[in-house]
């Protein structure tokens, strides 16, 4: 399946994977994103963009959000095209509001030939539908050497329409973009973006993250936070000033 998925985004810059989000565990993250965007509403940043509510570093603020970062498949995707030392990029979630959510076609890093630098999987907590903003791409365009134009309508693009619990998946060079949400609902998302290792993530996870969200952390959790690709400081007069390795708990419990 994992490989399936990966030739589609090769081909056409894009894949959709229907039903790895079980209902019951839909309803929980649905509640977790909703307890931090309630918990943060006098927070500028989460109507920095207008006509969304955003949420940032998810993975420090609920352990569902950590559980989410590690979903096995998209790991494998993300291995697959990144390699399997990949890390993580941002956590971040953008829900449309009613009348809102409308943004231009972009990509999420430069173009570079042959080589995707990252990729993005929108995890859909509503349904997308045409009415309430569902994601807009244009297959093919992780090939063009050309960005999108700022407020264009382009012919080939397509709607990411499909049922909560989807997962979409883009490289970095995809053009894409939210659309309109005509509704007058909230439609959920929250967007996990994996990068090369050797990428400056957008955030600092590891400086982020306190006791308590790593307490139980798993090997691939410590590696997707990027605690095994700190850039040492001075390493000539033995000035590390690394953040050191938490230990680990395999999945299964027992210490790493």
């Amino acid at each position: 399946m994992i490989e399936r998925h990966a030739d589609e985004i090769r081909k056409q810059g894009y894949t959709l994977m229907p039903g790895l989000v079980l209902p019951e565990r839909l309803a929980q993250l649905r509640s977790a994103l909703d307890a931090v965007h309630a918990a943060e509403a006098d927070v500028p940043r989460q109507r920095a963009e207008p006509g969304c509510l955003r949420g940032y570093n998810l993975i420090r603020r609920h352990s569902l959000f950590r559980e989410a970062l590690q979903q096995p498949e998209i790991v494998g995707l993300a291995e697959a095209l990144l390699g399997k030392d990949c890390i993580l990029h941002s956590f971040e979630s953008r829900s449309a509001l009613p009348l809102g959510g409308t943004q231009s076609l972009h990509r999420d890093m430069p173009w570079v030939p042959n080589t995707p630098l990252s990729v993005n999987v929108v995890w859909m907590l509503d349904d997308f539908t045409e009415e309430n903003g569902a994601t807009r791409v244009v297959p093919g365009s992780h090939l063009r050497v050309e960005g999108p134009e700022r407020d264009r309508v382009y012919p080939d693009e397509v709607l990411a329409v499909a049922p909560a619990g989807t997962l979409l998946a883009f490289t970095s060079h995809t053009w894409h973009g939210g659309g309109p949400n005509r509704t007058d609902r909230l439609r959920r998302a929250f967007h996990v973006h994996y990068c090369r290792n050797w990428l400056k993530p957008q955030r600092d996870h590891p400086r982020s993250l306190d006791a308590a969200a790593l307490a139980g952390a798993t090997p691939l959790f410590l590696r997707l936070a990027g605690f095994h690709s700190q850039m040492e400081f001075e390493p000539e007069l033995n000035q590390h000033q690394r953040l050191p390795v938490p230990p680990a708990v395999e999945p299964s419990g027992t210490p790493a």
